[in-house]
């Protein structure tokens, strides 16, 4: 859970250069999904949570690939601006 929320803490402000779609699961993973999957496995009484473990940690699971997608697209996004902009310099500085 941990590992989730920081991946997507660490992304938020570079996040508006994501895709429409990448944004939006950011989003909803760290304000909808997750928190409902703690929540549904919280309201179960306790004695019993048990034999739901192998479920939240398989929602959970999903949720942590779907971040480090999401920590994958914002690395590439960032690494083809940092591309663009020092061609920019290059050529922009290249006359001088």
């Amino acid at each position: 859970v941990q590992r989730i929320i920081t991946v997507l803490d660490a992304h938020k402000p570079i996040s508006s250069g994501l895709t429409n779609e990448t944004a939006y699961t950011a989003n909803a993973i760290r304000n909808d999904y997750l928190p409902k999957t703690l929540l549904a496995y919280r309201e179960i009484p306790a004695p019993d949570r048990w034999q739901y473990d192998a479920a939240l940690m398989s929602q959970l699971s999903a949720l942590d690939d779907a971040t480090a997608a999401i920590a994958r697209d914002v690395t590439c996004q960032a690494a083809s601006s940092l591309k663009a902009n020092g061609a920019f310099i290059a050529e922009r500085l290249a006359s001088s």
